[in-house]
């Protein structure tokens, strides 16, 4: 029944909140058609779904056949993952980073595979991971852990930037069955997990196989990680409760001799210095200004906090750079006696909060203030007076240079005798104005919502100004003029007019303000039904239909875009123009009209044309 699944995935999460339950018999899981339907409709709308994987196969065509197929080969354990197909993508530094492709059919599998883990480790009522994981978890992101660092890491001296070479190459295999055990009594189910690590990949056409690490790409792997570092989260929560003494600094001996000081010289001179007594009650008052009323490295008031975010972590220590030193090493022992892993002890350094630590593209300190800082404090009575404030707050920082670098590589821009100038994006000349512009206002948006918490986000005012100059300059090599006469045909927002069905549809790019918010992270509650609302997507999946096209009730597939670009008909051409129409990227067909399709022999087709209109069902 189409319940049964759901049922028992609903009691897995529940029984899992008692953290040592035992997980058993999870294999037949595998065996039930709506789970896979489940998986399909979570991957089925990303582009690089339409990548061909080593099989040479995309998700276009799949069917609910393909998914019996799987079944019948999980049931008697015939199933064999397809080895993935290796590509490299360049990263930041110049390297490159090794990225696989699994199959269509293993990717269902793996999501299946993955919603099942999910179940076990992240209930919603109950997660076994610790709070200080924010990885590919629901409601979790780069902005939460950066939000846990920028709320309740205040006071922090030291920062701890962790590195693991090569981590997600360096997995152990056997150490990673091994804490799976820990909570799965279901060999099967284990052994399907073995398979995926040691299926291997293919580069250059050569096959090769994987003694250790998890591939990166494959849907599973950032769970199968999170689950391995789940030890070192473990071990780093005990660390930070270990050394976390202390309720209050003791006060600065040198703080507390110049008061006494100023209070000697109040005395002497009854109250009311005058002179020299003056000028020295003057320059004790300046120094106090000067100086911390508490030890600020009092060895016993200690904070030690910890966050991770995949394999990046931060730990910050608030005590000595001893103490930061002696954790570090401990760090590296553990993680090489315990998971196999090697740490950088060259990339994992240690930075003053005066320093600006790196942590998911932000720099993290403390404000380095010309002036003291000051506070109105309201008393009684509508009294109010003013008193120093502190400077232990922790701020984000754009990385300017680390922003340019990125558009430097992304051939944005260029820099020459030391200065930057915009340059057309040459591979964007070939699109429509339109979705020319939608693509700049994009990338400008994601920078824009990602940095807002940043101190310095008006460094933003800047790369929009590169980024405004380099659109006017691709579209003046698309249309072959200059950028003056595109700024003066378009206007300062190079506004594009398009004719859609006699509608004016006018596209810009887009305006906003760079204003600070220091506490505008993005960050959405967990939905504790979000399990229901799956399932119910499940439910109205149009895999396995009738043919939308003939209604035709054999052999049916799903015919899939990888990129829907709505509008008219120059916009959107040929059959696909009816997916816009409907604002779909995959409608069921017969096997008969999807080779129709791909031939261009319903290019001609409308909406009146079709059987059934899909997006009504």
């Amino acid at each position: 029944m189409a319940s049964t699944a759901y049922d028992r995935l609903d009691t897995l999460r529940k029984l899992n909140t008692q953290h040592d339950w035992i997980n058993c018999d999870l294999y037949r899981l595998l065996f039930k058609p709506e789970l896979h339907i489940l998986a399909y409709e979570k991957i089925k709308s990303a582009p690089g779904n339409m990548t061909k994987g080593s099989d040479g196969r995309n998700i276009d065509g799949i069917s609910v056949k393909n998914i019996a197929d799987t079944i019948k080969a999980l049931k008697d354990e015939s199933y064999q993952p397809e080895p993935a197909l290796r590509v490299y993508i360049p990263k930041k530094d110049g390297k490159k980073r090794p990225l696989g492709i699994p199959s269509v059919k293993d990717k269902i599998v793996q999501e299946s595979v993955r919603l099942i883990l999910e179940c076990i480790y992240d209930s919603p009522e109950s997660p076994l991971f610790c709070e200080s994981s924010h990885g590919f978890r629901e409601a979790r992101s780069t902005h939460s852990a950066l939000q846990e660092i920028a709320q309740q890491w205040n006071g922090t001296k030291w920062f701890i930037e962790g590195d693991i070479k090569s981590f997600f190459d360096e997995i152990c295999h056997d150490r990673l069955i091994s804490l799976l055990q820990k909570k799965i009594s279901d060999d099967r189910f284990l052994n399907l997990i073995r398979k995926f690590l040691k299926a291997g990949y293919l580069e250059n056409g050569a096959l090769k196989g994987s003694s250790k690490g998890t591939p990166q790409g494959g849907i599973i792997s950032p769970m199968l990680a999170n689950i391995y570092l789940h030890e070192f989260d473990v071990w780093a929560t005990d660390i930070c409760k270990t050394f976390t003494k202390g309720i209050k600094r003791k006060p600065n001996p040198e703080y507390r001799s110049v008061v006494r000081k100023r209070s000697y010289l109040l005395d002497k001179c009854g109250g009311t210095p005058t002179g020299a007594d003056l000028l020295r009650f003057e320059e004790l008052d300046a120094k106090l200004l000067t100086i911390p009323a508490t030890d600020q490295y009092d060895p016993d008031f200690v904070r030690v906090r910890y966050v991770r975010y995949a394999d990046d972590w931060m730990i910050g220590v608030t005590g000595s750079k001893e103490l930061a030193t002696e954790i570090r090493k401990k760090a590296g022992e553990f993680l090489r006696n315990d998971l196999k892993l090697e740490l950088s002890i060259e990339k994992t350094k240690i930075t003053h909060c005066t320093g600006r630590a790196k942590f998911l593209g932000f720099l993290i300190g403390c404000a380095n203030y010309r002036n003291i800082l000051r506070r109105k404090i309201q008393g009684d009575r509508d009294h109010s007076h003013v008193r120093r404030a502190g400077n232990t707050k922790i701020r984000l920082w754009i990385d300017r240079n680390e922003m340019l670098r990125t558009l430097r590589s992304e051939r944005f821009i260029k820099t020459k005798t030391g200065r930057d100038f915009a340059i057309s994006k040459r591979s964007y000349v070939h699109l429509d104005p339109d979705e020319m512009v939608k693509r700049y206002n994009a990338i400008k948006r994601g920078w824009r919502n990602y940095y807002r918490p940043a101190m310095n986000i008006r460094v933003l005012g800047y790369v929009d100004y590169l980024m405004r100059f380099s659109l006017a300059k691709t579209l003046a090599q698309k249309y072959r003029t200059s950028m003056t006469q595109q700024f003066r045909k378009r206007g300062r927002s190079l506004k594009v007019m398009r004719d859609v069905n006699g509608k004016v549809h006018t596209t810009q790019y887009w305006e906003c303000d760079f204003a600070r918010d220091t506490n505008a992270f993005m960050i959405n509650p967990r939905d504790p039904d979000a399990l229901v609302k799956r399932w119910h997507q499940r439910v109205r999946s149009k895999l396995g239909m009738d043919c939308c096209i003939c209604g035709s009730k054999e052999s049916i597939q799903m015919h899939h875009l990888r990129h829907l670009r709505k509008g008219g008909k120059v916009a959107v051409r040929g059959f696909n123009r009816i997916l816009a129409d409907i604002n779909r990227k995959q409608i069921p067909v017969c096997h008969e009209c999807h080779v129709q399709i791909h031939a261009g022999k319903y290019d001609g087709k409308s909406l009146k044309d079709l059987h059934y209109n899909p997006a009504l069902v």
